[in-house]
């Protein structure tokens, strides 16, 4: 299957690494215009640089999910260079290079991390988007989960478990509300 995403503006979180790379390049592969974020500078370079030699278009810019006007920034900046975005994929998450420990020792600044990164930065992109998308009748928001948040995680790490299990109720939500709009989540 070879599926264009010629004209499209897509935004991809997380995208300095792993998934969150894979998802932005393939996306610049097959037409899309790419903006992608994360706080690791210099992987995001090489994400860039990736990018544009698969022939693609890449922006990208330091961005912190969890912090509101830095997503919001991003989301106009590339609504003013692109008109339009079509595609966000909300992959920034992860443990924070926390570990598994009994719940007495985990601190609330820890739990509070782990679910700003996943719950909180996903739910501020697709509200960031959500007004451009409606108005246009169309988009696709896809956001990258774990099966932690579906059943026991293998981390032993209940704040990542618990946020990835929000992830997936935002998910359910936002599909529910957002249908009706022609935008799939």
């Amino acid at each position: 299957m070879n599926i264009s995403f010629e004209g499209q503006t897509a935004i991809v979180t997380g995208a300095a690494h792993g998934f969150g790379r894979a998802i932005a390049h393939r996306l610049a592969e097959r037409g899309a215009s790419v903006w992608a974020c994360d706080i690791v500078a210099e992987e995001l370079a090489e994400t860039e640089r990736i990018c544009r030699e698969a022939g693609g278009t890449c922006q990208t810019r330091i961005v912190d999910v969890t912090q509101r006007d830095a997503v919001n920034a991003l989301v106009a900046e590339a609504l003013a260079a692109t008109g339009r975005v079509d595609i966000l994929v909300n992959d920034a998450g992860g443990v924070l290079g926390q570990v598994g420990q009994p719940i007495e020792q985990v601190t609330p600044q820890q739990w509070q991390a782990i679910f700003d990164v996943n719950v909180t930065g996903a739910w501020n992109f697709c509200q960031a988007v959500a007004p451009s998308m409606k108005a246009a009748r169309s988009g696709r928001i896809v956001n990258i989960s774990s099966g932690a948040g579906l059943g026991v995680s293998l981390t032993g790490i209940q704040a990542y478990a618990s946020a990835k299990a929000a992830q997936i109720g935002l998910t359910r939500q936002l599909a529910h509300e957002l249908g009706e709009w022609n935008i799939t989540v």
